[in-house]
C-alpha cells in the first residue's frame, strides 16, 4: 500500500469554474523522495497544502499512512518558501513550538538537538530578524522536523535565495533529509519552479 494516496483530485478558487488542480492522481512509497516541478502558478503549493491538510480539494481523497486528511498534522511537517518564522520567539522558541503544542516534556531537548543538526547551535536565543536567508530556511527545516513527522512537505524551499546561499542550502537539504530518511522517519515531497533545483536535488538523492 502507498504511504501517500491521491486519487481524483480537483481545486479550483472563488467562482472562475477553473481547476487549478484537474483530475490529478498519484501515488508515493515509503522513503521517497519526490520533486513537483512546475511554472508559477500551475499549482504546486495548492497541492502542498492539499497534502498538509491546510485546504480542502473540491473532489477527490488524500491519504497518508492510511489515513484520510482532512486537516492539519503533525505528522506532516511543512517547510514554507519564506519559512514562516515567528519573529517574536527566538530560535530555540520556533524550533519547540510544535512539540510544545503537543505538551512533549521534551520539546527544548528536540528544539537544540535539531538546531545543532542544521549547523546553528550557538544561535538558539537570535530573532529570525538577525539571520539570513539561508540560515531562516535552516531553522525553517528543523520546526518541520522538530514533531518527527511521517511526511515532510517543502514549498519551493530555495526560491527566496540568492545564487550562493541556494548553492549551500541544496547540500543542506540533501545532507538533513539524507540522515532522517536513513532512519525512516518520513518522505519528502518538494515542489519548484526550478528547473537547475529540481535536476540537482534529484540526482543527487
Amino acid at each position: 500500500m502507498p504511504f501517500v494516496n491521491v486519487r481524483n483530485l480537483f481545486k479550483s478558487y472563488g467562482n472562475s469554474g477553473k481547476y487549478v488542480l484537474n483530475d490529478v492522481s498519484f501515488e508515493i512509497n515509503e522513503n521517497e523522495f519526490v520533486c513537483v516541478l512546475g511554472h508559477s502558478g500551475c499549482g504546486k503549493s495548492t497541492l502542498l497544502n492539499l497534502l498538509a491538510g491546510f485546504i480542502k480539494p473540491d473532489k477527490g481523497e488524500i491519504s497518508v499512512d492510511g489515513q484520510f486528511v482532512s486537516k492539519p498534522s503533525e505528522q506532516r511537517g511543512v517547510v514554507f518558501q519564506d519559512h514562516g518564522l515567528f519573529p517574536w520567539y527566538n530560535i530555540l522558541d520556533n524550533v519547540a513550538f510544535g512539540p510544545k503544542a503537543l505538551k512533549n516534556k521534551d520539546a527544548y531537548r528536540i528544539s537544540k538537538r535539531l538546531i545543532k543538526m542544521v549547523g546553528l547551535e550557538g544561535y538558539e536565543k537570535v530573532y529570525p530578524s538577525s539571520l539570513s536567508g539561508g540560515m531562516a530556511q535552516r531553522v525553517g527545516i528543523a520546526r518541520a522536523l522538530a514533531t518527527n513527522p511521517q511526511l515532510l512537505l517543502m514549498d519551493e524551499p530555495l526560491g527566496a535565495l540568492d545564487a550562493m546561499t541556494r548553492e549551500k542550502m541544496r547540500i543542506e537539504i540533501l545532507r538533513i533529509v539524507t540522515f532522517k530518511i536513513k532512519l525512516h522517519i518520513y518522505e519528502t515531497l518538494t515542489c519548484t519552479s526550478d528547473y537547475y533545483d529540481y535536476r540537482w536535488l534529484i540526482s543527487h538523492f
